[in-house]
């Protein structure tokens, strides 16, 4: 890859070859099931069973090779693809719509898409026990962990168990490995307790575990479209149910790592001695306890509901055919799109997509500019 340096023009090696590579292998299985009740209900469920071998993902490599992040226009080279393992996807699609029948004033049609989908890695290749992901290559601690047997990308970090609240429990209490019981510069009331995962008497790597699920148990979209008379509107809404968030913008907001920068309105709840009754840890400069590391307490529910879209129109077209006959049909219209969303989700918006398109950092919630409401309104005419 040429590259400019200064004034000139240098080479460099943009990333790794990888010769023993080979093609993704997926077998895919399906079948369909259509259902009509009374002609007014129609049925139909999808089922699938999809098999993908030898799966593609970029490799994971030191951070002395560089970035890693291709096109990034920085020194280092793009991690080489190779052949991770299988993984398994299965699910059901389940849509039933319900209709008025002709003869009536009302015309009202209704369609109900349900989805379920189970993720799993049934293998990885001999060199890959797991697969971690982090969010850069500056350090940072895994957020996600793939292991055979469970779905990709899956939250990974510590168990909070509350908030050291006294000297007798901060002493009966394993601390972070290389910690003192000091307000200065170690471990002390006020700072977030991590479960001892195993038993060891220190906080350290070994303690983290599967935090969290990114995945949903189901998704649904539910639209509805009605006529009367010269009236007509639609109403859609989706959502989905049981997925969590890694919202890592409490992570930058909530860190009170320092006097300096802006932080979220949260932490004037923090822990003092004034306030003991709060789950929000206390102010201790340099974090020394990592209290902003990754860990359950990061990790929302991420079920919404979404008033996606309400449109009302009317049709004047039977009152000006009369006068206007060059005019086939008249329209007026207001639509309104992202109406409303309801969710217990802290962040902007519960709908959180894989970061930078990569699947096994699906759920964290990077502070993306949130989905604006819009209101728009026109006329049509037709000639």
């Amino acid at each position: 890859m040429l590259h400019r340096f200064g004034s000139g023009l240098g080479q460099y090696i943009s990333n790794y070859e990888n010769p023993d590579v080979t093609w993704e292998h997926q077998t895919q299985t399906n079948l369909g099931i259509e259902i009509g009740i009374s002609r007014q209900f129609d049925i139909t469920i999808d089922l699938y069973n999809k098999i993908s071998d030898k799966f593609l993902f970029a490799a994971t490599y030191p951070a002395f090779t560089g970035t890693g992040i291709p096109n990034s226009g920085t020194l280092g080279m793009a991690a080489p693809y190779v052949n991770f393992g299988k993984m398994q996807n299965r699910g059901y699609d389940i849509t039933v719509t319900y209709h008025t029948p002709k003869n009536t004033k009302l015309d009202w049609k209704s369609t109900l898409v349900f989805s379920h989908y189970s993720n799993t890695v049934k293998e990885l290749n001999s060199q890959t026990s797991n697969i971690t992901q982090t969010l850069s290559v500056n350090g940072n601690p895994p957020i996600t962990k793939t292991v055979v047997g469970q779905p990709v990308g899956l939250f990974y970090g510590y168990e909070t168990t509350g908030l050291f609240q006294t000297v007798d429990q901060l002493y009966a209490s394993a601390i972070r490995s290389g910690n003192d019981r000091n307000p200065k510069n170690g471990t002390y009331l006020g700072d977030i307790q991590f479960r001892d995962q195993d038993k060891s008497g220190t906080i350290n790597g070994d303690d983290r575990i599967i935090i969290g699920n990114p995945n949903p148990k189901f998704t649904f979209g539910f639209t509805n479209n009605f006529n009367y008379q010269n009236f007509d509107a639609s109403i859609f809404l989706t959502g989905t149910y049981g997925n969590d968030i890694f919202n890592y913008t409490r992570i930058w907001g909530e860190a009170m790592t320092a006097t300096s920068g802006n932080q979220m309105a949260t932490i004037k709840d923090r822990w003092t001695f004034e306030n003991m009754n709060t789950s929000m840890p206390r102010y201790a400069n340099g974090d020394p306890n990592e209290n902003s590391g990754i860990s359950n307490r990061f990790i929302e529910d991420g079920s919404y509901l979404r008033i996606q879209n309400i449109t009302l129109g009317y049709n004047f077209t039977s009152l000006l055919q009369r006068r206007l006959r060059a005019v086939s049909r008249i329209r007026a219209y207001v639509s309104v799109q992202n109406l409303y969303t309801f969710t217990n989700y802290s962040g902007y918006d519960p709908e959180v997509g894989p970061v930078n398109g990569n699947v096994f950092l699906n759920g964290i919630d990077l502070g993306r500019y949130p989905v604006p409401r819009t209101i728009t309104g026109g006329i049509n005419v037709e000639f």
